[in-house]
């Protein structure tokens, strides 16, 4: 099942990671719509969490695998993990004190954001990856 679940999860967390910059915006622009603070983008932030820590998670055994360097898609999809699990612990704070949504909110909402655009780069990179060793199996099959 995860061999069939790997490949999507790049295209997920861009997915995910462009609905909240999509969201994040509106939010800026028409503020009371409240797009930021309703159940929906709790859940959709809860999935771009989970997809993140996935990625990070595939990243790490693939360099387990090989000789450790540097690399940035994994250290992007940790820091996305990081922003966006932090903005879902953060996100009830607003109801247990709500003197603090005055810094919260805004806070809680460039850290979406911040999350989303890693994971988005983190996305990316890992599905470019994907396409050049495709690319290169595919060579190896032909000739």
């Amino acid at each position: 099942m995860w061999k069939k679940i790997r490949p999507m999860l790049p295209h997920a967390g861009i997915l995910l990671g462009n609905v909240m910059v999509v969201l994040f915006t509106l939010e800026q622009i028409n503020p009371t719509m409240n797009f930021i603070d309703n159940g929906l983008t709790k859940d959709l932030l809860v999935l771009m969490t989970l997809a993140a820590a996935l990625i990070w998670r595939e990243r790490r055994r693939a360099k387990a695998r090989k000789a450790r360097k540097r690399d940035f898609t994994r250290i992007l999809a940790a820091a996305a993990t990081g922003l966006c699990g932090l903005c879902v612990v953060l996100i009830p704070l607003d109801r247990v004190f709500p003197a603090w949504n005055l810094f919260l909110k805004p806070l809680v909402q460039w850290l979406i954001a911040l999350g989303a655009v890693a994971l988005i780069a983190a996305g990316s990179a890992l599905a470019s990856r994907d396409r050049r060793l495709l690319r290169r199996k595919l060579r190896r099959q032909r000739g």
